[in-house]
C-alpha cells in the first residue's frame, strides 16, 4: 500500500447566516499536527450499483424505554451473529432491486442490503441474488450469506400488509434510498427515500426486522411509511414536509414531548429539513434553501443514471453540550456544514435563538456525508451511528477529492487523510472513483466508506463497493 501524507490544512470558519465576512469566526486555535497513518483500505462487497448511504448496524439497547430488540423474541433473532441485523454487519442503500421483482406503484427501485465484515476475500455481489424472493423468502441472501437483502421495492415490502388503513399503503419500505438513521435506544432502522425522484413528496421509513415497515399501531394514517402531503402532523406546528425528494436523515432522539416516541430528522432536495415524529407525523424545522438544493443532482441521477450526482447528504445530531442539542447537515455543493441549534417547546424541536450558522474550509471538497469519530451507543435515548457522543469529533467525507477530514465540532481542523483503497490505491480529485458515504464502526475502531466507480479488479461486477480503514488522528 502506498504511504498516504497529511499535511496540515488551514483551519475551519465558521460564517454566520446573515452576518457576511463580520461573522466569521477564527477558528485557528488547537490545529493538532496530522499523524503519518496508513489507512490500508480493505474492499469488503463490490457490485452495489449507485451507492449510497451506509451504516454499520451496530449494537440495540435494553433501555429503559421497552426496546423493541430487548423485549420482543422475533426482534432479538434477528440480531443474531450472521443474522440481517448482526451489529457487525453494514447497511447500504442500492438503486438497484437485486432482481426482486419491482412492486407496480409508480415508485423507483431501490434495496438496502446488510454486508458481512468478517469477510476473507470481497463479496461479489451477484446483481440479481434477490430475483427467488418470496413471502417465505423475504430477505435472501448470497455468498453464504455475506449479503443479505433487508427490504426493497418489492410488494413482500409494501406498508399495506401491515397498515391497510394508511394513507401511505401503497408505498414500500425503501424505494431510491438516499439515508439510513438506525435508532439503537429503543427502535428500528430509518430511510429516506426519492420514490419518485423531484415529481412527487420523498419518504421516511421505519422498518421492521423483517423489511417490512413499522407494524406497531402508533399512527393509522402513516403506520411505518411517511410521506410528503400525506403525513403531516394535523395540524403542524411548523410548516414544512418531505418536499420533492428526500436525500437523507438523522435520529434525534426521544421527542421533546416526552411521550418516548422517536423523532428523525429528514433532508430533502429542496434544500429544507423536516422532522418526523413516529406517532403524530411531520412538521418542519428549517427552510428551503438552509443547505443547497439538490433537486438538478437528483434529476440527473434518476433520469440519465448519473452516477456523478450528488444526492445524499448527511446528519449528525449532538444531543447534549453547553448550548444544547445540535444538528449538523452536510451541505455538500456549497462546501459547508449547516449548523442548526436546536429549541424545543416541548412539543417539537425549533432551530435555537443563534439561528442557523454554517462550517466552512479549505478542507471541503464536496463535503458529501459525515459520521460521529465516537458515536453514542450507550444512552438510552439518543444512541445510533448518527449521533454523537458528548464530545466527539467528526469525519467528514469529501467527494470532490477522495478525503476524509475529521474536525471538532466548533470546526477546528484535527487530521486529513486520502481515501486509499487495495488494488486501486490512493484516490484523488481525478480518480473515477469517488467517496460518496461513510460511517464509523459501533466500536469506533473503524470507518465504512460507499465508493462510486467500478473496481479496477473486479470490472464484471459493475458499480459500486464498500472499503473498511481504520480510524485515525488519535
Amino acid at each position: 500500500m502506498k504511504l498516504i501524507t497529511k499535511a496540515l490544512i488551514p483551519a475551519v470558519t465558521l460564517l454566520f447566516a446573515g452576518c457576511g465576512v463580520e461573522g466569521d469566526k477564527d477558528l485557528s486555535q488547537g490545529v493538532v499536527a496530522a499523524t503519518n497513518k496508513n489507512p490500508n483500505g480493505t474492499v469488503l462487497a463490490v457490485g452495489i450499483p449507485q451507492i449510497s448511504a451506509i451504516r454499520q448496524v451496530g449494537p440495540f439497547l435494553d433501555s429503559s424505554h421497552d426496546s423493541p430488540f430487548a423485549l420482543n423474541p422475533l426482534f432479538i433473532a434477528y440480531k443474531g451473529e450472521g443474522r440481517v441485523l448482526d451489529k457487525n454487519r453494514v447497511m447500504v442503500a442500492s438503486s438497484s432491486n437485486f432482481g426482486a421483482p419491482l412492486y407496480n406503484n409508480g415508485h423507483l427501485p431501490g434495496s438496502l442490503l446488510t454486508l458481512a465484515t468478517d469477510v476473507k476475500s470481497p463479496t461479489v455481489i451477484d446483481p440479481n441474488f434477490a430475483s427467488n424472493i418470496s413471502e417465505t423468502n423475504l430477505q435472501p441472501s448470497g455468498n453464504k450469506g455475506d449479503v443479505q437483502m433487508y427490504a426493497s421495492n418489492n410488494y413482500n415490502f409494501i406498508n399495506v400488509h401491515n397498515r391497510p388503513e394508511a394513507n401511505t399503503y401503497a408505498y414500500s419500505s425503501t424505494s431510491f434510498p438516499t439515508g439510513i438513521s438506525i435508532n439503537n435506544a429503543f427502535g428500528r432502522p430509518w430511510i429516506s427515500n426519492a420514490p419518485q425522484g423531484t415529481t412527487g413528496g420523498g419518504t421516511s421509513t421505519v422498518v421492521d426486522p423483517d423489511g417490512k415497515p413499522l407494524e406497531a399501531l402508533l399512527t393509522p394514517v402513516s403506520g411505518g411509511v411517511f410521506a410528503g402531503g400525506l403525513s403531516e402532523r394535523a395540524p403542524q406546528l411548523i410548516p414544512g414536509s418531505l418536499d420533492k425528494g428526500s436525500v437523507g436523515t438523522g435520529f434525534m432522539g426521544t421527542s421533546p414531548g416526552n411521550d418516548i416516541r422517536a423523532v428523525f430528522a429528514l433532508a430533502n432536495s429542496d434544500g429544507s429539513i423536516a422532522q418526523v415524529h413516529v406517532s403524530d407525523g411531520i412538521d418542519g424545522l428549517a427552510p428551503a434553501g438552509t443547505i443547497t438544493p439538490l433537486k438538478a443532482h437528483l434529476d440527473a441521477a434518476i433520469n440519465d443514471n448519473n452516477t456523478s450526482s450528488i444526492i445524499h447528504v448527511g446528519i449528525l445530531f449532538n444531543w447534549v453540550g453547553a448550548e444544547g442539542k445540535v444538528l449538523y447537515v452536510t451541505d455538500p455543493l456549497a462546501d459547508r456544514i449547516a449548523v442548526l441549534p436546536l429549541a424545543s417547546d416541548d412539543i417539537v424541536f425549533r432551530i435555537g435563538s443563534a439561528g442557523i450558522s454554517y462550517l466552512t474550509s479549505t478542507n471541503f471538497k464536496t463535503p458529501i456525508d459525515m459520521a460521529p469519530v465516537i458515536p453514542e451507543f450507550a444512552n438510552g435515548d439518543f444512541s445510533g451511528g448518527t449521533t454523537l457522543a458528548a464530545s466527539s469529533d467528526m469525519y467528514v467525507a469529501n467527494n470532490g477529492d477522495n478525503t476524509i477530514v475529521r474536525i471538532k465540532q466548533d470546526g477546528t481542523f484535527v487530521d486529513k487523510i486520502s481515501v486509499s483503497v487495495d488494488g486501486i490505491g490512493v484516490l484523488d480529485e481525478n480518480s473515477p472513483q469517488k467517496v460518496y458515504g461513510i460511517a464509523t464502526s459501533w466500536d469506533a475502531k473503524r470507518i465504512y466508506v460507499a465508493v462510486r466507480g467500478t473496481h479496477p479488479s473486479y470490472p464484471n461486477a459493475g458499480d459500486g463497493f464498500v472499503v473498511e480503514l481504520d480510524a485515525f488522528g488519535f
